[in-house]
C-alpha cells in the first residue's frame, strides 16, 4: 500500500496482522520442529534426507 501511494484502511490493516501472525506462527513451529530432532539444531543435518546420486558420488 505505501509503494503504490494507496490509502490504509481496516481491511488492509486487519489483512496485514493476519499476514504477520502466519508468519510469527510458521516461524515457531519451524524453530520447534529443528529442536525436536536428537540432540537439538545441531546434528539435525545428520537425519536429513540426501538423494541416491549425491550417495554414490560420495564414495571413493
Amino acid at each position: 500500500m505505501f509503494i503504490f501511494r494507496l490509502e490504509w484502511n481496516l481491511a488492509a490493516l486487519v489483512g496485514l496482522l493476519m499476514l504477520t501472525g502466519i508468519v510469527v506462527t510458521n516461524g515457531i513451529v519451524l524453530v520447534d520442529k529443528i529442536e525436536s530432532y536428537p540432540g537439538g539444531a545441531r546434528d539435525s543435518m545428520a537425519y536429513a534426507p540426501t538423494a541416491p546420486f549425491m550417495e554414490s558420488s560420495l564414495k571413493i
